[in-house]
């Protein structure tokens, strides 16, 4: 049985002082525990909606979480979606008749994950909901309407194509009914982050892979049409590991890609910036870093002045472990200033849009401010220049949910995954959570001595961190791996080594 949580907000705290000039705006939203923004996007009224996940509200451990806001970020109403399971929102669109679709994933209870579709009227409250999916695990992370009212979003796939993880591209009727499913991709892992749809017949998915390419992980650049036929593929990359996480039109016909690059410093991330003719074809391609800390792109516009706007986050900046990273580009990606947001703790970027009254709003999660461990996080700033310090006015929003008591303390244990399995030269381990943590792994022999130290995952994206294991140097027999986060043990599985 669903349930649709109604949840109201009064202002907690306003921080800082008010300044007409260089005033960034920040704005939370939630409630004791962690609770984050994956997108933010304009709305017909000139105001704005949120989607993200919340462990704050609702029945199961992580529930999708909408919150809709005027122009100046006042919320109007919110919405928690819970069907006793795990769900985690990642993308939203306003559907024509002015209400919202918004896509994720769910824990089914039987499959581990399925993707996930929620179709609302104007107030948030759900129409109708689908998920799709086969035995395995199954994510959607990009959603856009399609000129007859239905739907296309990409995301990944274990279910189908090779088993290791491929593009997931689903197009579906106005009423979530499936069209036609697609999955795209190899023998290694391979993921769509974001989708876009040009000239209403074109589909253009961003991401990763490990399949092609020169690197050990490269940009994936794929081309649909609308009845799901692939018409192109591409890679971009260098030496090491590049991923593409949005993709957006530019005034010239082309596009241009955000993600992260550590093709000149192994093991440092920079942001990526990538752009493309209309076809794909690499124009130039630029990795916006020091050297000294990770900088990873999340999202990026073209302003109205043709240059680029971009989001993520940064190891650097001077805020907390993490601090919001903002970039403004010229139209050849020269960068031109970028300030980083937060307060003493972890704060990320996720995504970034343009208002109707020109005001531009970034927005992810922070725990430096607001009600407990993540709230959403909103930075309004009033118009596209950009200014390298910024005062910061911080007006937190406790939500105050109906029908529900104080929120008891709920653990999240995390999805787990290793194939091949029973493993020869190699393996992967793979855990989903639903945030930004940090996981790591040990591993013993039967006899219990320790054959694999404690070994720290790779940065994850949606949640979902892949450690490739070499098990060639390892005997045939049974090994017991342990991953932990940052306070605790999330889970032990077994390996089989058969060499």
């Amino acid at each position: 049985m669903k349930h649709l949580y109604i949840v109201s907000f009064f202002l907690l705290i306003t921080l800082g002082a008010h300044s007409q000039k260089d005033t960034a705006f920040m704005y939370t939203y939630g409630g004791v525990q962690n609770d984050g923004c994956a997108q933010i996007r304009p709305t017909t009224d000139k105001g704005y909606i949120l989607v993200g996940s919340t462990a704050s509200y609702g029945i199961g451990g992580n529930n999708i979480f909408a919150v809709k806001i005027d122009s100046l970020c006042k919320p109007q109403w919110s919405r928690v979606f819970d069907t006793r399971q795990i769900q985690v929102g990642y993308s939203v669109t306003q559907t024509s008749d002015k209400g919202y679709a918004f896509a994720g994933f769910t824990d089914n209870y039987t499959n581990g994950y399925d993707a996930y579709l929620v179709r609302t009227d104007s107030n948030g409250f759900v129409l109708w909901d689908k998920t799709y999916g086969g035995k395995n695990w199954d994510f959607a992370y990009s959603i856009k309407q399609t000129s007859d009212s239905g739907f296309v979003m990409c995301g990944q796939t274990y279910s189908y194509g090779s088993g290791n993880g491929n593009v997931y591209v689903i197009r579906t009727d106005k009423n979530g009914d499936t069209l036609w499913t697609k999955a795209i991709g190899g023998w290694g892992c391979d993921v769509g982050n974001d989708i876009e749809i040009r000239n209403d017949s074109l589909y253009l998915i961003v991401g990763s892979t490990t399949s092609f390419g020169n690197a050990d992980t490269n940009v994936y650049f794929i081309e649909l049409n609308s009845n799901g036929v692939l018409l192109s593929s591409k890679t971009y990359g260098s030496k090491f590991t590049s991923v593409a996480k949005a993709i957006t039109p530019t005034n010239d016909g082309g596009y241009m890609i955000t993600g992260s690059i550590d093709s000149i410093y192994k093991g440092i991330a920079g942001e990526l910036l990538l752009k493309t003719d209309s076809a794909g074809n690499c124009q130039w391609m630029t990795q916006a870093t020091n050297g000294k800390w990770n900088d990873r792109g999340q999202d990026i516009i073209e302003a109205p002045d043709t240059t680029y706007l971009s989001i993520g986050s940064s190891d650097g900046g001077g805020y907390g472990s993490s601090s919001v990273h903002i970039m403004r580009h010229n139209a050849t990606g020269f960068y031109l200033a970028g300030p980083s947001m937060g307060g003493n703790n972890a704060q990320f970027g996720s995504s970034l849009t343009i208002g109707a009254n020109g005001n531009v709003l970034f927005a992810g999660s922070t725990s430096s401010y607001g009600q407990g461990g993540f709230d959403m996080y909103v930075i309004r700033l009033k118009n596209d220049s950009m200014a390298q310090n910024y005062a910061q006015v911080v007006t937190s929003y406790a939500a105050v949910p109906f029908f529900v008591s104080v929120p008891t303390e709920q653990t999240y244990s995390p999805g787990i995954k290793a194939f091949p399995n029973p493993a020869k030269s190699y393996t992967n381990i793979i855990v989903q959570g639903v945030g930004e943590e940090n996981y790591w792994l040990d591993m013993v022999n039967e006899l219990g001595e320790v054959v694999l130290p404690k070994t720290v995952f790779p940065h994850s994206y949606h949640g979902q961190s892949i450690l490739h294991m070499n098990t060639s140097n390892l005997s045939s027999g049974i090994y017991i791996y342990s991953i932990y986060t940052t306070n605790r043990k999330v889970a032990t599985g077994k390996l089989v080594i058969s060499q």
